[in-house]
């Protein structure tokens, strides 16, 4: 009892740090004795440290559940840790309880404004504003309360108000200001900021809103001119510098950005936002390198900023480095671990790193924290598909359409679940569904015929494709139609599709390689070469562009198709296809060892293409191996009567009976 009253001085005095020491020194009858863990618990939070606080308030609050004080300290405290659903089940019994406390319902309705119920933490505010109608931290949150259901004119209304009884207050102020920017009043936001000014001597902050109202109204000199005027107040108010190189990016000198933001970076080392803009700026410089060193430099600045560090998992992930990803995501998890985005880095970490059972764990928790996202369902949905479990995929991604009903990927992801499932009918059904409702979307109508062209309706799936490409183009719906057309038989049809849209867009390498193969295979010989050679000046090293070039060459006899060949095995050794197109080259233009022994190799790989055996049969041949190669032809003419080259297997065969009968065997 003496330690406690010890502490409770201290405590009055603000010596938080010696009350709690004093507390600790009861020992083990501290966890016995219920005003001291209420007080521990109360200093702890007014040192921040909430983790803690939050801990012993809990135990007192278990103890005593009717101690109203202790609920507000401890949904105080679990705002502040960022866990507002915690916070209003904490409350809301104290509310029951204390209905007129303003302060309990300022506080219920902060809760629920942050677990964005703004509906009824508008209610809240709008009790408390009419029990205390003198408060005007009860006003400044009734407005942004307001603000969150999208009642601006009833915001502006509380901040005026909030003015009105206090012509000094700040706050109401600068939210004034901010509020007229949000919505597009410049001219009412200049006017609120030059207001603000009045009330703020020698402070820079009302100069760089109506900067930025200048902005808006897209006067660049009279923002410039005011961003200048913030730091002519204070040289090193960063908001207006950052202001004045974003500026500089809008005009295209990022260089003149980059050395604004350096600048604050040599006066303010640990400036996090000069640090990401400059992650930025390397990004549009497609300086990955860049985005990461200034990305990792925030990340070391502020051990607890989850922002830089969001962004570098991206980063790892796209880069193909999951390992680094995964490390950076636990630590948001740790900073942050009831924040959607930090649980949905996390979940995407761990599936980049091949581990779908724990993203699932890691997904339902964030389906916990954020039950009215179409888009935590849908992640969700894919680990669970990744874990081969469709049955929990398909109740997921049913639970996001609930939420969302036009949430395209959710309805993509079911439609494919229930096509990869055996279910055409349904994913028919999931698919029409989203084409009735947004009959102007092209994606419905792309749905509709994914799932008819599983089903080999080619003439319906065209019909589908040709409805959405009118209503939106694209290289996706003009592959779609291709791909329709051909399987259809109507293989003109479909080139000419996709001919039209790559002499459009000659950008979209996807659709030429298609088309290039397309034409390849309907012998339009020449179209096809030239369309490989753009593509082979484009794309470096690419083993299909040159193994057909290398055979497009071939045909012509053109002495450049052993080259591209060549090529092609060294930038994919291991192909049988690219083995068999080189090997064939070898042994029709004399180098007969070197190709068969290719054509071998790609015999072994694949033992059951037919064009493969004909060649190393015609290889075995010319090596003087023709009993061999007749063994080989005998079996394609007997078993494979319909490939490209069963004509010339035939006549090869005739050529090596005839030449048996003779006692001879021709090379």
């Amino acid at each position: 009892m003496t330690l406690y009253l010890n502490a409770v001085l201290q405590a009055k005095q603000r010596d938080y740090a010696g009350a709690q020491s004093t507390l600790q020194r009861a020992g083990k009858a501290l966890a016995t004795h219920l005003p001291s863990i209420f007080l521990l618990g109360s200093v702890l939070d007014a040192q921040g440290q909430f983790e803690q606080a939050v801990t012993h308030l809990q135990q007192f609050v278990a103890a005593v559940p009717r101690h109203i004080a202790a609920r507000k300290l401890l949904g105080a405290a679990l705002i502040r840790k960022n866990e507002p659903d915690v916070a209003v089940k904490v409350l809301r019994p104290a509310v029951e309880r204390a209905p007129n406390d303003p302060q309990l319902l300022g506080l219920m309705g902060n809760a629920l404004m942050r677990n964005r119920q703004f509906t009824e933490a508008t209610s809240f505010f709008e009790k408390a504003a009419a029990t205390s109608p003198e408060s005007i931290p009860v006003k400044t949150q009734l407005a942004l309360s307001k603000l969150a259901t999208g009642e601006a004119g009833e915001a502006v209304a509380n901040l005026e108000a909030a003015l009105d009884a206090d012509p000094e207050a700040t706050r109401p102020g600068i939210l004034l200001a901010l509020t007229h920017l949000r919505s597009g009043d410049f001219d009412k936001a200049i006017e609120a900021a030059d207001n603000l000014a009045g009330r703020l001597a020698d402070n820079p902050l009302p100069y760089n809103f109506k900067g930025a109202a200048f902005l808006g109204k897209g006067d660049l000199e009279s923002a410039r001119k005011t961003f200048e005027q913030a730091l002519s107040i204070q040289s090193d108010y960063f908001p207006a510098e950052m202001n004045l190189a974003q500026m500089e990016i809008r005009a295209g000198n990022l260089e003149n950005a980059k050395k604004r933001f350096e600048g604050i970076i040599e006066r303010s080392p640990n400036h996090i936002g000069a640090m990401m803009a400059l992650a930025d700026l390397a990004r549009r410089g497609r300086d990955t390198d860049g985005v990461v060193c200034w990305l990792e430099n925030a990340r070391a600045a502020n051990t607890q900023a989850a922002l830089p560090r969001l962004r570098l998992i991206d980063v790892y992930i796209a880069t193909q480095k999951p390992e680094k990803a995964l490390v950076v995501a636990h630590e948001v998890e740790q900073i942050a671990p009831r924040n959607p985005q930090a649980l949905d880095a996390l979940g995407r970490a761990r599936m980049a790193n091949g581990e779908p059972d724990q993203a699932v764990g890691t997904y339902r928790r964030l389906v916990d924290v954020a039950p009215n996202s179409a888009q935590a369902y849908l992640r969700l949905a894919q680990a669970q598909a990744a874990t081969n479990d469709e049955d929990g995929a398909r109740i997921s991604l049913r639970r996001a359409i609930e939420i969302d009903p036009e949430h395209v990927p959710a309805v993509t992801a079911l439609t494919q679940v229930e096509a990869r499932t055996g279910r055409p009918e349904e994913a028919l059904r999931v698919a029409e569904s989203l084409r009735k409702k947004v009959p102007d979307s092209p994606v419905g109508h792309m749905l509709v015929g994914d799932v008819l062209m599983t089903e080999k309706m080619y003439a319906e799936a065209t019909a589908a494709y040709e409805t959405a490409i009118s209503l939106s183009q694209s290289g996706a719906l003009a592959l779609r139609l291709y791909r329709a057309r051909w399987g259809g038989g109507d293989r003109d049809a479909a080139l000419d599709v996709l001919a039209a849209w790559v002499a459009e867009n000659k950008d979209d390498r996807a659709s030429r390689l298609v088309l290039a193969g397309g034409l390849l295979n309907t012998k339009r010989y020449d179209e096809a070469t030239k369309l490989y050679e753009s593509l082979a000046d484009e794309i470096l090293d690419n083993a299909v562009i040159l193994n057909n070039l290398a055979w497009l060459y071939q045909q012509k006899d053109d002495p450049r198709a052993v080259e591209f060949a060549e090529k092609a095995h060294k930038s994919a050794p291991d192909s049988p296809r690219i083995m068999d197109t080189l090997g064939w080259i070898l042994v029709q233009r004399g180098d007969t060892a070197r190709g068969v022994d290719l054509l071998e190799k790609a015999r072994d790989k694949l033992p059951l293409e037919p064009d493969v055996l004909y060649h190393y049969a015609v290889g075995l041949h010319r090596a003087g191996r023709s009993d061999e190669a007749a063994k080989y032809l005998r079996n394609l003419v007997n078993f494979y009567g319909d490939f490209s080259a069963i004509d010339d297997a035939k006549a090869l065969l005739d050529e090596i009976g005839g030449a048996e009968k003779g006692g001879n065997s021709k090379n």
